[in-house]
């Protein structure tokens, strides 16, 4: 669903990433199983969002890692801004956490 040229940032991280295959690559991007994350939609001024989560196996929950937004442009996703921030989490209708 990336566009070809399609942009990752993490503000107020410097870097981004450009390109599907960078994105892919960029340590940025979390890693695991897909069991280990969890997403739940929401909306960001306007836009769609994902509140992520990642298991926490010592908790048992999933818990709140960062606030993907994304940009379309028709079907594809043009822009990913994460913004790894869990304590803004309610602000957007999203829980604290996620039960197994």
């Amino acid at each position: 669903m990336l566009a070809e040229h399609a942009k990752f940032a993490m503000p107020p991280d410097a870097s981004w990433y450009r390109g599907s295959d960078a994105i892919a690559d960029c340590w940025l991007v979390p890693r695991g199983p897909a069991c280990r994350l969890r997403y739940v939609p929401t909306r960001a001024n306007g836009q769609l969002a994902f509140g992520a989560y990642r298991l926490d196996p010592e908790k048992g929950n999933y818990l709140p890692v960062a606030l993907d937004v994304i940009t379309l442009a028709g079907l594809r996703i043009t822009d990913i801004t994460a913004f790894r921030t869990p304590v803004i989490f309610p602000l957007f209708g999203l829980p604290g956490k996620l039960d197994p």
